[in-house]
């Protein structure tokens, strides 16, 4: 895959060089990026798009996510630690958009649910703005990294996409909300609605973009 250059060229580790850059960087034509949005670049070198899936359940040793996880959670510490956050896991490649697009677009939005957003497993699901995931400071992130990649029904998508937006929100704005999932038929806790007097732009705190 081409290394194209991007304008989101930040510090992952300088919280107050990111801040700054955020607000004076991130615009697109007439689009002005929401200032309240951290915007860090983090290169991971190993983790790439590949056409096979070397994380996948079924190899005979796949591959282990741990090192790409820890440098997503440093990163995280770094510029949230001691903040109530949620996550999300995007992956741009499966846009048919310039990414530069679609991270501007995100951060004026404060959210991924645009355009061709539609997720048909999920459409019947009502009242839920979010799906996303609470933030350990102790856990980290490797697990739901490592369920994306390893286990069905994601594992079997080909390519094997990376990851490369990391969407983090203020948990504050937000209220966890239980759904019946329609495929496997149990309670989920990975919905989210917006609070009445939020908005999901200012919620939308940092958005790591990955190599």
């Amino acid at each position: 895959m081409i290394n194209e250059v991007s304008k989101y060229e930040l510090d992952p580790l300088d919280p107050e060089k990111n801040e700054l850059s955020a607000e004076n960087k991130a615009t697109s034509g007439s689009t002005r990026a929401n200032k309240k949005t951290k915007i860090i670049r983090l290169f991971i070198p190993e983790y790439k798009t590949t056409e096979d899936n070397p994380y996948s359940y079924d190899k005979k040793n796949p591959k282990s996510l741990n090192f790409v996880a820890k440098e997503m959670d440093r990163v995280i510490d770094a510029n949230f630690f001691g903040k109530k956050i949620l996550f999300r896991f995007v992956q741009s490649e499966k846009k048919n958009v310039d990414r530069d697009i679609y991270i501007d677009q995100i951060i004026a939005n404060g959210s991924d649910k645009m355009g061709d957003y539609v997720n048909q497993e999920l459409k019947s699901v009502k009242d839920i703005d979010l799906y996303a995931g609470e933030y350990d400071f102790d856990d980290g992130i490797e697990d739901a990294l490592t369920k994306l990649h390893k286990f069905k029904p994601k594992c079997d998508e080909r390519p094997q996409y990376i990851y490369d937006l990391l969407m983090i929100f203020d948990a504050e704005s937000y209220q966890q909300t239980d759904y019946l999932h329609p495929r496997h038929k149990i309670i989920v806790k990975d919905g989210y609605k917006l609070k009445p007097d939020k908005d999901p732009r200012k919620s939308l705190i940092g958005l790591i973009i990955i190599n």
